[in-house]
């Protein structure tokens, strides 16, 4: 089964994702202002909610140069600013998991649907 790509929010349908339930972000950035350039490891802590097999993250326009499921080498693929995640095995409703994703690039200006911008 996978998780949903978002959370059903009329104005931003595709903000959060379900099928597990996040305890902890841990942020590690590095931003260079001469060249507006971001690097970053996140990892997330979560627990699944349902068996997944497939799960997603909201990620936009960073190239990812490492991704791993509770340590181990996960595939993924975008899916516009969904970040498909398929572990090497599926999770089990209420497995506690880790998901960590080095990332670098330029953010983007991103406008929401509300008209209200990030970045």
């Amino acid at each position: 089964m996978a998780g949903s790509a978002g959370l059903g929010d009329p104005l931003f349908p595709l903000a959060g994702n379900g099928g597990y339930d996040v305890s902890h972000y841990d942020l590690h950035l590095n931003y260079q202002p001469s060249s507006h350039r971001l690097a970053g490891t996140v990892t997330v802590s979560a627990t699944a909610t349902e068996n997944l097999s497939r799960f997603d993250l909201d990620l936009r326009g960073f190239t990812i140069s490492r991704l791993t499921v509770d340590g181990r080498g996960a595939s993924f693929h975008r899916d516009g600013q969904e970040l498909v995640i398929t572990p090497r095995s599926p999770l089990r409703d209420h497995h506690r998991f880790t998901v960590t994703v080095e990332y670098a690039g330029v953010p983007e200006v991103v406008t929401d649907p509300d008209n209200s911008i990030e970045g």
